[in-house]
């Protein structure tokens, strides 16, 4: 039986006008008298008080809570529902060789009839090499997923840079993310109960996948020579790496450092045996600029899915970015050291006792699609094509480490593509899609799914 038994407002009149009946004897219950007409207005209220109460038991739970209630939930366990974030990659550009690149220079994805200009800014300075271009890492001004854009999509320069004539963007950028859903910090509230309990399976998981970098600010402001980096905040709290040497990125990567202890005896906490300039010159920092764990710039920061594999007394964790090029050796490297710890209780680690475990990239298996369409007449040819394409690419790219690629799944997005009126042959890596699993991708748990518009056919 539920626990809030819910009543409509007209089941709610007709109990009332019941009760009249019996109590008083009053029988006019015809539509529109004064009695009917009272009992139906109270029905409206109490119907809405049945309402708030069944919300507010719904609220109560985690797997049916939502919105705000959902986020009570979370913060039962110190979890805040994660913020949308911007869409990382690199640009091209093509120029005069020794041509300087500026910090901040806006490129963007022209606006096309199904979304508006796409615009980023370079996150650090370029220089044109004596092959005409250089590559610099770029990032999304707007947050969300519409920063995920395909490649060669990002042609125009927004910030006129003198003996700069071209750009573009070799690859499609990625991570972009719109504000977490419910269902998906649901699942993330889930999986940290399953960590609750350090050394099991479930637990060695919900590290991986929501692994963050640990960021704080500096105390005081630092000159060029400074072998130790004051922080105001408490680093017992911060499970910054203990096994050294370990880097990290001062003021949003400016410069990158080695350290070689944590002090945490006296206030201000400090970062100590620190070597300068490890990449980037060394320079003055101001007070309160960022100092955090380094990924460098232009690349996966964080996990986006994870799988294991266990042996006796081993366990190896494959993890994803959710790029094409895949995790960079520092974040494997980060993920490695909080998953193992350094045995204190600022940084535990989530590894069982007599367990040896590794962190690997998983590895990228590049999969070929050619598709033939039938076009609704109604629809412009070369929009519904570049829109499956997109299509296409979202699907794979979506994966998650160990994930198969289905082809049946594949079709059904290539269906809901608007204008899409039937698919008339699918290829999927020379396997013709025929209605079974004969053409589906099998990934290995150490393996992920991806492709690129290189790799997509679409006529």
């Amino acid at each position: 039986m539920d626990i809030v038994q819910l009543k409509t407002a007209e089941e709610i009149r007709d109990d009332i006008l019941v009760e009249i009946s019996a109590q008083t004897g009053i029988s006019d219950q015809n539509l529109g008298s004064v009695v009917r007409t009272l009992a139906y207005a109270l029905g409206v209220e109490l119907d809405e008080l049945y309402f708030q109460l069944w919300r507010g038991i719904k609220g109560t739970y985690i797997k049916t809570a939502s919105g705000t209630a959902l986020d009570h939930r979370a913060s039962d366990f110190s979890l805040t529902r994660s913020a949308a974030t911007k869409a990382i990659g690199h640009a091209r550009f093509t120029g005069t060789p020794a041509t300087t690149v500026p910090l901040g220079t806006q490129v963007a994805a022209p606006a096309t009839t199904v979304r508006d200009e796409i615009v980023f800014a370079t996150t650090q300075v370029g220089v044109v090499g004596g092959g005409g271009t250089i590559d610099v890492p770029i990032e999304a001004v707007v947050a969300g997923s519409a920063g995920n854009v395909s490649a060669s999509t990002i042609t125009y320069l927004k910030t006129s840079v003198s003996g700069i004539s071209a750009v573009t963007n070799p690859a499609a950028t990625a991570l972009g993310r719109d504000k977490e859903s419910d269902d998906e910090l649901r699942e993330r509230i889930l999986r940290t109960i399953d960590g609750l309990s350090r050394g099991t399976i479930p637990s060695i998981l919900h590290g991986a996948i929501d692994f963050e970098l640990q960021e704080v600010t500096l105390y005081e402001a630092i000159d060029v020579v400074a072998t130790e980096i004051p922080v105001y905040e408490d680093l017992n709290l911060s499970p910054f790496s203990g096994q050294v040497p370990h880097k990290l990125s001062l003021d949003n990567g400016t410069e990158v450092v080695t350290y070689l202890g944590i002090d945490t005896s006296s206030f201000p906490h400090k970062f100590t045996g620190v070597t300068r300039g490890v990449v980037g010159a060394a320079v003055a920092h101001a007070e309160g600029v960022s100092v955090k764990e380094y990924v460098p710039a232009g690349r996966g920061y964080s996990v986006t899915s994870a799988s294991l594999v266990e042996f006796h007394g081993i366990v190896y964790v494959y993890i994803d970015d959710g790029t094409t090029l895949g995790p960079c050796s520092e974040l494997v490297d980060l993920v490695q050291r909080r998953l193992v710890g350094d045995g204190t209780d600022r940084d535990p680690g989530y590894r069982g006792a007599g367990i040896s475990l590794s962190v690997y990239a998983r590895t990228v298996i590049l999969v070929n699609v050619t598709v033939t369409l039938q076009v609704s007449g109604s629809y412009d040819y070369w929009t519904v094509i570049d829109e499956t394409e997109d299509a296409i690419i979202a699907y794979i790219n979506g994966r998650k480490v160990g994930e198969t690629v289905r082809a049946y799944d594949m079709a059904e997005a290539i269906m809901g593509v608007a204008g899409v009126e039937d698919v008339t042959s699918l290829d999927v890596d020379g396997s013709l899609f025929d209605g079974s699993t004969s053409a589906n991708v099998l990934i290995s748990p150490t393996q992920v799914a991806r492709t690129d518009s290189s790799r997509v056919t679409v006529s």
